[in-house]
């Protein structure tokens, strides 16, 4: 490589990952995108200069570059999106709301009066039978973000499968982003999740409970 040895480029991109894993916030990755793997990068630079090689030369260098800009493209997808999940989870927090100083016990229903309905004691006999054959009964949240109701299970903004659905989003945080969820499936993903953090694989469960859409 013209001017610059491998052992330079190397150097590169083991200080670009460490920069990359430094980064705090989405805007901080945005300007960093740049100077790791802009048009006046060093990886540009390099990747211009390969025309004074011989052809031989310049297919090992110019493979060298390559993997170097795609180990730091993939690196740089890699911490956006741990970032935006981070500022997302943050900005549910912030605004979630705490009913604990809006409900007074006069308003409680006593638990002497009424009894479960069809639905409720058919939920349970149900439960207890996946529960005799080994499953777990999971719960979830009833108020999802779109990410987890929607993109996770493969279905973004355009999805026809989203039309199967009068969503009922909920005014919290950006319009659009959390919706009354319109099946569980939002809880098999939180399970998942769960289950590769905490190495607990293979996963056994049902996960019956509300959904909010026109046909229920």
């Amino acid at each position: 490589m013209p001017d610059v040895p491998l052992r330079e480029l190397d150097t590169f991109v083991a200080d670009s990952l460490a920069l990359i894993g430094d980064l705090a916030s989405l805007e901080v990755a945005r300007d960093a995108e740049a100077p790791l793997i802009g048009k006046r990068s060093p990886l540009a630079l390099w990747q211009r200069s390969l025309g004074d090689l011989e052809p031989e030369a310049r297919r090992d260098a110019g493979a060298r570059l390559q993997e170097a800009r795609r180990i730091l493209e993939a690196a740089l997808a890699a911490r956006v999106a741990t970032l935006r999940r981070e500022e997302r989870d943050a900005r549910l927090e912030r605004d979630a709301l705490d009913l604990g100083d809006v409900v007074t016990e006069g308003m409680l229903w006593p638990l002497s009066e009424g009894r479960a309905g069809l639905v409720a004691r058919t939920q349970r006999e149900l439960e207890d039978v996946f529960i005799a054959m080994g499953f777990q009964v999971a719960d979830g949240p009833e108020v999802e973000s779109d990410w987890y109701n929607f993109e996770a299970l493969n279905m973004p903004p355009a999805h026809p499968a989203r039309g199967m659905w009068d969503t009922f989003y909920v005014e919290l945080g950006e319009p659009e982003t959390v919706v009354l969820r319109t099946h569980t499936s939002p809880t098999q993903i939180h399970l998942m999740e769960a289950a590769v953090r905490d190495a607990t694989l293979p996963i056994h469960s049902v996960m019956p409970g509300r959904c909010y859409r026109r046909d229920t």
